[in-house]
């Protein structure tokens, strides 16, 4: 019987696989509707019931090619409740191939399995679709490959075709090199959450290291499962027209795509999982159009032995999308092999809503690392990109090439890569975070982070590269570490431009009793508004290093601040500051601060002009030094409010015991910090004809800066004078006028807490 009511249904579209289970008492009353075809004449397909009242059908006969067995069949489904095997008749039968050539789909509703005198592959080709329902469950001895292709091809240029099956079978001995599609590509839906001997839903299991494939149209997990412990998991959507190449791998199949024109989509939803863990690890290929993976559904491989782990890759031509809560795209390690990589290629990728990549260890085996490559790649709602290690493995490194643009943003979203410990434990080190982008922003809370968290490991690196960097409303790039034993890691940034706005920091820090690592930026300008902040931090360690350089400008507003502190008895780190003009306004501060018996720091600067407002300052425990010029013209450069004569430039600072200030240059500050701002001071040579380039200047050793435009020329300031509005104006002319008083007096400087 065809049954031919409801199996329309599914014919127009696959994804109906719902209905088969509110059917199940009356399918499992009903035998599998097994028909063979007369393709193969004498060689067909023989369906032997084991017993009238047995629930399993065996398939003998076929067509035996050297280790190949061909099978054709009209029909081809497995009823719920039904076991369907397949015999092999020899030792020597390494590949059972089967195809449907009626214009139905096939559906998997119990049993699908292999058994005799060999463990073969079985391949299962039919072009109008393919159905796996809850309870669908594969006892297959090699590996096994569900397709919609039309034919499968041999490298002797001869197919065996679903769609063409009247032509004479050129049936060969060669092993199959490619599956070709046709005018169409039907779907395949898996809803399998069968239970193995232990009663652990698996779903669609193959054997340990063997390969399971589901290569069609769209692919469609709605809750299903796919497992093969320790092998190999190929998911691929391609369109109508397509050649999808087939290599034989020591795990089984690996499926290529290079004669695929387009794509079409995957998607897994309801907790659906798809995993090769194994005591090697396993691989996972995902290749389609848009991947999405939602509603707490989970996809990877974790190595569970010595062994190291191998590789989860998702390629889309349009789009990557995790989402949801509990949603885990992941490759780890819970034993001493290492973890395997995580590489996702598509133009946008998107983690969101709590969801997680994840490529970790939670033993002795190191971190695998995360490479991803994208136009786009946006992190928000508490989603996060991680490479992490709980146990004494080193963290891995987490690699970021978007050439558009990265966004991050929300509280809980982050980039990591650290390690996570005891603070007795032997943790190892954590990892790198790397960025490459035209345009990277982070905000509303969100971080990118390297660091290790107890234990005894030193934190990781934050290198990032990118034309345009923007960090606002609380968010956070930092290289720390926080309550154990080990240093704290290194932030490198190279940029165009770097915006730390709205409490935003940048920051290397050690909450523990290892010293703070280095901060260093090279940028062409840097702009901190809003307490945005540059901070290197110890509690008992030695105090990081900071290291600026942005030829065009430094500006500090609003309660901003560079600062490099040392609270316990450990060395305090150094400022060292290049540009051609600094300025701090609105309360902003430069500080290296030691509170306790640590040496002082020192802060270095080099700047072609320098302005402070009087509520702002530069204050160090050990040597200021400036070298070049602290006067100039700033109209061009500074809103007109910024330039009120009540706002200008700071005159003096009181002396701090063993405290040294030197300037080196022309004009500006007094020689002694205790000493007053003089008129004619102000008036010596006051500012160049043009100003300098950067070929005098020494890039931070880790990269050259980004290249800067040429500065147009200025003319020679010979003097200033006061207007009705109270603002400082210079003049190409000495005025003469008797020089105001007002500067005469001196500021009062905060002493630094």
């Amino acid at each position: 019987m065809r049954r031919k009511s409801w199996r329309l249904g599914l014919a127009s579209c696959v994804m109906v696989g719902y209905a088969i289970a509110s059917r199940q008492d009356f399918l499992l009353a009903m035998p599998s509707n097994i028909v063979p075809d007369r393709t193969l004449g004498h060689e067909s397909s023989i369906v032997t019931p084991v017993a009238p009242n047995s629930v399993r059908d065996e398939i003998e006969g076929g067509a035996i090619r050297g280790a190949n067995l061909f099978h054709s069949f009209h029909e081809f489904n497995v009823s719920a409740g039904r076991e369907v095997y397949f015999k092999s008749p020899s030792a020597n039968i390494e590949n059972i191939l089967t195809r449907v050539t009626g214009s139905n789909p096939t559906e998997i509703l119990g049993t699908l399995g292999t058994f005799g005198n060999s463990q073969p592959n079985l391949f299962l080709i039919n072009p109008n679709g393919i159905i796996f329902g809850q309870n669908a469950f594969l006892d297959v001895g090699g590996s096994f490959v569900a397709t919609t292709a039309s034919s499968l091809k041999f490298a002797n240029d001869t197919s065996y075709s679903a769609t063409n099956p009247q032509a004479p079978p050129l049936l060969t001995i060669n092993v199959p090199i490619g599956l070709q599609f046709g005018v169409r590509a039907a779907g395949i839906y898996n809803q399998s959450v069968a239970p193995n001997s232990n009663g652990t839903p698996v779903g669609l299991q193959v054997l340990p290291g063997k390969t399971l494939a589901l290569l069609g149209g769209d692919i469609t997990l709605p809750g299903g499962r796919l497992t093969a412990e320790g092998g190999r998991i190929e998911l691929g959507s391609v369109s109508p027209g397509s050649l999808v190449s087939l290599a034989p791998k020591p795990f089984g199949w690996a499926l290529g795509y290079a004669g695929v024109p387009t794509f079409k989509d995957i998607h897994l939803s309801e907790q659906a999982r798809v995993n090769a863990s194994g005591a090697g690890g396993g691989d996972v290929q995902v290749q389609g159009r848009r991947v999405t993976l939602t509603s707490g559904s989970r996809l990877g491989a974790a190595t569970e032995g010595a062994l190291p782990g191998r590789t989860v890759s998702v390629t889309a031509s349009e789009l990557v999308e995790i989402s949801g809560a509990n949603t885990v795209l992941v490759a780890g390690t819970t034993a001493d092999g290492n973890g395997g990589d995580i590489s996702i290629n598509t133009p946008n990728f998107i983690v969101r809503d709590l969801a997680l990549l994840g490529a970790g260890t939670s033993a002795a085996g190191n971190a695998g690392d995360i490479t991803i490559n994208a136009q786009k790649l946006i992190v928000q709602s508490g989603g996060t990109l991680g490479a992490a290690t709980v146990g004494t493995g080193f963290g891995g490194n987490l690699s970021v090439t978007a050439t558009d643009s990265v966004e991050l943003s929300g509280a809980d979203s982050a980039l990591v890569a650290g390690t996570i410990g005891e603070l007795t434990a032997n943790n190892g080190n954590g990892g790198e975070v790397r960025i490459e982008t035209e345009n990277l922003i982070v905000r509303d809370g969100a971080q990118i982070l390297a660091g290790a968290i107890g234990g005894t490991g030193n934190g990781g690196e934050v290198r990032i590269e990118t034309e345009n960097l923007t960090l606002r409303d609380g968010a956070q790039i930092l290289a720390g570490a926080f309550g154990g034993t080990g240093n704290a890691g290194r932030v490198t940034i190279i940029t165009g431009q770097l915006d730390v706005l709205g409490d935003a920091e940048v920051s290397v820090a050690n909450l523990g009793s290892g010293n703070a690592g280095n901060l260093e930026v090279a940028a062409r300008s840097i702009q901190l508004d809003d307490r945005g902040s540059l901070t290197a931090t110890s509690v008992s360690g030695n105090g990081g290093n900071i290291r600026l350089q942005a030829p065009s400008l430094i500006l500090l507003r609003h309660g901003s601040n560079i600062s490099a502190f040392a609270t316990g008895s450990g060395n305090e780190g150094n400022i060292t500051i290049d540009t051609d003009l600094l300025v701090a306004l609105e309360n902003s501060d430069i500080i290296a601060n030691n509170d306790f018996a640590g040496n002082g720091a020192n802060i270095n600067i080099r700047s072609q002009g320098i302005f402070f407002s009087r509520d702002s300052q530069v204050t160090a425990s050990g040597t200021i030094n400036i070298e070049g010029r602290t006067d100039v013209n700033l109209s061009a450069a500074l809103p007109e409010a910024s330039l009120q004569k009540e706002n200008l430039i700071v005159q003096g600072c009181a002396a701090r015991e063993n405290n040294k200030f030197t300037i080196t240059g022309r004009g500006g500050l007094p020689p002694n910090p205790t000493e007053t701002l003089s008129g004619d001071t102000v008036l010596a040579n006051f500012i160049p004809t043009t100003i300098p380039g950067t070929g005098n200047r020494s890039p931070l050793q880790t990269s050259q800066p980004p290249t800067l435009n040429a500065q147009p020329a200025l003319v020679e300031a010979r003097g200033w004078v006061v207007n009705e509005k109270g603002q400082v104006v210079l003049t190409a002319q000495p005025p003469t006028v008797t020089p105001t008083s007002s500067w005469q007096q001196p500021a009062a400087c905060r002493r630094a807490g």
